[in-house]
């Protein structure tokens, strides 16, 4: 995951959807605004669309 200006590569715990993202919500710098840019990998996109979650429940659930 990424802001336009940087860089910042996370290992996500769990082997779920949930666990996945709230392994990125975690790695979020606290100070940080603006776009954020997320890349997941196949393994883990793949995990996400097998238990349903589309791209805007996954902006939703970052957002939240």
């Amino acid at each position: 995951m990424f802001p336009p200006t940087t860089f910042h590569r996370y290992q996500p715990t769990g082997v779920n959807a949930r666990d996945i993202l709230n392994s990125v919500i975690y790695n979020i710098p606290p100070s940080m605004t603006g776009t954020l840019y997320l890349l997941l990998n196949p393994e883990h996109a793949k995990i996400l669309a097998d238990e349903g979650w589309t791209k805007e429940e996954v902006k939703a659930f970052i957002l939240e």
